[in-house]
């Protein structure tokens, strides 16, 4: 219904495209979260009352807009991705199932992520920390390990 409704509104958009990014996202939604938690989507109720997206916890909300966007991915790519904090709200099993569906789509696109989850460093190929000092952010460039341990010492995102 969501996907349908958000194609249907849009202007440009054929039919087959259409058709493709609604495949996709039910393809990529079954490989990224399939088997890790009886999780479905749903916006009509039992008794066929509306659901509202409001009902859906801050993860279910996550995974639906990251299958929308991968399987939007796969039929009209952009070069790259700036994803800050996606597996934000995301337990470790979806935290890890979003970081192979990255992997398997950095071939054709680069992805940039921000995190404070160990699950993303774990198949990046570059790291970079930001810290704040003096009251100005420093970015350097740092290997895997300082990375994790950057992750591990995090306390405020517990």
């Amino acid at each position: 219904v969501f996907l349908h409704a958000y194609f249907d509104s849009s202007r440009g958009v054929n039919t087959f495209r259409r058709h493709c990014m609604c495949i996709s996202f039910s393809i990529i939604f079954h490989m990224c979260f399939s088997g890790l938690a009886p999780l479905q989507v749903s916006f009509t109720g039992k008794q066929g009352e509306m659901r509202e997206m409001q009902q859906l916890s801050g993860g279910q909300k996550s995974l639906v807009a990251l299958a929308l966007i991968f399987a939007i991915q796969k039929c009209d790519p952009a070069p790259f991705y700036l994803f800050d904090e996606i597996d934000q709200a995301l337990d470790a099993q979806h935290r890890k199932a979003v970081s192979d569906m990255i992997v398997e789509l950095a071939g054709h696109a680069q992805f940039i992520t921000t995190t404070f989850r160990p699950e993303l460093l774990e198949s990046a190929d570059k790291f970079y920390g930001v810290k704040f000092r003096n009251k100005v952010s420093h970015i350097d460039v740092i290997s895997a390990e300082q990375a994790k341990d950057f992750v591990e010492d995090d306390t405020t995102h517990g």
